[in-house]
């Protein structure tokens, strides 16, 4: 059936590069205000051609989460945007999506254990910083902690 048992995620994510980019790493914070539908805040490392360096974001996911006995599998977009160097003249600004498939278990406790792969595609926005306004994208591989 279609449910959750989760409200708030902690996500590790590894980026593993397809294009434009080098390995990268970061972390969420996630809420669902229901079954299909969250918000939530990221730290990432962004990285493009130009330079590596972390950024602060907002998101929001989708997801359509589907219970077999001890996990939960849910296929899921997310999307959002993040700005690297906040509070210098070195900003910049970029915009993320995602789509990917994540595995939630269930062992009848209050914590969720989980794991998921997903590609994510990132456009970065003329701003400040015009040293890049191209595209990357990546592989993204996490682990993540429900309760």
């Amino acid at each position: 059936g279609l449910t959750t048992p989760e409200t708030m995620v902690v996500r590790i994510n590894f980026e593993l590069p397809m294009s434009g980019q080098k390995n990268a790493f970061g972390g969420e914070l996630q809420y669902f205000t229901s079954e299909v539908f969250g918000l939530g805040l990221g730290v990432t490392q962004i990285s493009n051609p130009v330079e590596t360096k972390f950024g602060f974001g907002l998101l929001a996911i989708g997801k359509l989460p589907l219970s077999f006995n001890k996990f939960i599998i849910s296929p899921y977009v997310e999307g959002g945007y993040d700005m690297a160097g906040l509070g210098t003249f070195d900003m910049q600004i970029s915009i993320f999506y995602e789509a990917g498939l994540d595995l939630t278990f269930d062992f009848g406790s209050t914590v969720y254990p989980g794991i998921g792969v997903a590609y994510r595609g990132r456009k970065f926005l003329e701003f400040m910083d015009k040293k890049y306004t191209g595209t990357t994208s990546a592989v993204l591989i996490y682990a993540s902690i429900g309760f």
